[in-house]
């Protein structure tokens, strides 16, 4: 039987829909008369609808492993799409059937000058003459997909709409809070038997009687010192006031990792597959193994049980960047992405004035590079001035991440 792949669509109800061209719900293949139904139907223009938004009873992006012991739950998603009027209506229209109306406030979020907010937390962000604009799902408004719902609608961002991911943020609930335990995550960290990270961060808060506040554990920094991955094991429960009674594991995936990752899941055909790639980023995020081995072959070192234990139950993917642009490339481009708005702010001012905006932005630079010869003329070592630099990647912020995605091998 033929399968398309669904377009995500609002019907004339305002839900999210998936229409036909043919559509057979594989899901439903099987289940007697509304199977033989969808079959008769399969070439008919009604949509297959996805349940109404809203009204979930709880976190739907959470899926259950080995019933109510362990869960998983999607509680961060930033997305980038190149700007446009008529796409960033699209992104409008269907944000503001999901969370309800949103509100345009009158000041910026992050970079961007401009800015419409939900109910929920949920954020589109802009600037005129940029050249992309920031959707953002924080946990609550991630509760509002369920991983069908999500599913598509990362088909949706990369295929029709030509955005990715910028930031997601994957969580393993471990309620049993015998399977993750952070004792474990503390004694192997102080060991430094992990890898995937060079730093790490134990964070407990306790008051006079000893009693705890917070437990928690970090791997990996964020922004421009990071990796592009960060993991931290905290106590849910202390964190939420007993709401989430568990230890959690939180991967966080950030720009290319996460573009990657994006591009990844928007490929799965399957709900069963996205779930499964959805479980071994987790697992794959970081590793514990036992170094204190007189050899540094890692791939030969012993996994440490409990986390072997772990992933029997969450799977394990890894993502591999490629670090091929030098410090001073990668300096420039994060002075490109930061100083972004303030130059062009600056040109704004200027023209309004009655100025000339590239004058001014050129003065500006010659400046900054006068001031900079003079700071590096004596320190500036004889071979930094050879360093290769890609400028096409360098002035085209659309570039290819140099990044893949691969599957773990599992050992130990």
């Amino acid at each position: 039987m033929q399968v398309d792949e669904p377009k995500l669509v609002l019907d004339a109800a305002g839900r999210v829909c998936r229409r036909r061209q043919p559509w057979v719900d594989p899901s439903r293949v099987g289940d007697g008369e509304e199977a033989a139904a969808d079959a008769e139907g399969a070439d008919a223009a009604d949509p297959a609808v996805i349940p109404p938004c809203g009204i979930t009873g709880g976190k739907v992006t959470r899926g259950g492993v080995e019933g109510l012991k362990q869960a998983y739950c999607v509680d961060w998603m930033n997305a980038v799409i190149p700007h446009s009027e008529s796409a960033r209506s699209r992104v409008v229209e269907l944000l503001d059937r999901i969370f309800g109306p949103g509100e345009d406030l009158d000041y910026g979020f992050h970079t961007y000058k401009q800015v419409r907010r939900y109910e929920t937390g949920a954020v589109i962000a802009w600037s005129e003459g940029r050249a992309e604009f920031l959707v953002s799902f924080n946990g609550d408004s991630c509760e509002f997909f369920d991983l069908e719902r999500l599913r598509v609608f990362l088909r949706w961002l990369y295929d029709d709409c030509g955005g990715k991911l910028s930031r997601l943020d994957l969580a393993f609930d471990d309620y049993t809070r015998e399977l993750l335990k952070l004792e474990n995550v503390h004694a192997a960290a102080d060991l430094g038997n992990f890898t995937g990270f060079k730093v790490h961060k134990s964070d407990r808060e306790m008051t006079r009687r000893g009693e705890l506040l917070s437990d928690a554990h970090t791997f990996g920094r964020k922004g421009k010192m990071g990796s592009g991955r960060q993991v931290i094991f905290y106590d849910k429960g202390l964190e939420s006031d007993g709401e989430i009674n568990a230890i959690r594991m939180e991967s966080r995936f950030f720009k290319e990792t996460a573009e990657v990752l994006g591009t990844c899941l928007a490929s799965k055909r399957t709900v069963e597959s996205f779930e499964a790639q959805i479980r071994s980023a987790i697992g794959g995020s970081i590793d514990f193994r036992d170094r204190q081995q007189k050899h540094r072959h890692i791939s030969r070192m012993e996994r440490l049980g409990w986390w072997s234990q772990v992933l029997d139950v969450l799977g394990e993917s890894r993502i591999v960047c490629h670090k091929t642009a030098p410090p001073l490339q990668q300096s420039l481009e994060y002075l490109r992405e930061t100083w972004a708005g303030n130059v062009a702010l600056m040109y704004e001012i200027a023209e309004s004035q009655g100025q000339d905006g590239d004058a001014i932005v050129r003065s500006f630079v010659s400046l900054m590079v006068d001031a900079g010869k003079r700071k590096v003329s004596d320190g500036w070592r004889p071979g930094a001035r050879s360093l290769d630099l890609d400028f096409v990647e360098l002035l085209d912020p659309g570039r290819r991440p140099r990044a893949q995605l691969a599957i773990g091998q599992r050992s130990g």
